[in-house]
């Protein structure tokens, strides 16, 4: 055809076909910032304040994650450190590294406080998710003016602190 003005052989876009062009960009801007954003913030980790039980709790299990039973017992309280030496806490984590923790809440009582954590443990390769979650409290406690984990949480497994046992006299 004849183009309508301009050089020939080239057709000039019509007022409402540049219109569609400048929302079909403005629309692929959006889509690639989207993306961009999504990438960045996608899965940050919060980061805790240094000497908050929260940070304490962060500490432990990436110390779980990273295989560093003798970084996860130095936080425990020295009765617990009695109790569970790293190498029982060695092996209750040597198959749970594939799991994440994420801080629910935080009750701060004193010179004690409890955080409610749910973990996520992912299971396998499997895309229908072998894995599980579950919540569990972890108990802290002022020591030394540092919060340390008082009783023993998720993995590890340690024997109860004794307990005195009562007689009744007769």
């Amino acid at each position: 055809g004849t183009p309508l003005l301009g050089v020939p052989g080239r057709a000039i876009m019509s007022a409402s076909a540049r219109w569609l062009v400048g929302i079909a960009v403005a629309i692929a801007g959006i889509v690639v910032v989207s993306v961009v954003v999504a990438l960045t913030l996608g899965d940050t980790e919060t980061v805790f304040e240094p000497g908050t039980p929260e940070a304490t709790v962060q500490t432990y299990f990436r110390a779980i994650q990273d295989g560093d039973a003798e970084a996860a017992v130095a936080l425990f309280t020295a009765d617990l450190q009695g109790r569970c030496s790293t190498e029982e806490l060695r092996r209750s984590y040597q198959h749970q590294s594939d799991f994440s923790v994420r801080i629910r809440d935080t009750t701060v009582r004193g010179e004690t406080t409890e955080i409610d954590v749910r973990i996520a443990l992912n299971g396998g390769d499997s895309p229908f998710g072998n894995g599980y979650d579950m919540d569990q409290l972890i108990f802290l406690e002022q020591e030394d003016g540092e919060w340390r984990i008082g009783e023993s949480p998720w993995p590890s497994y340690c024997p109860p602190a004794a307990v005195p046992v009562r007689r009744s006299i007769e």
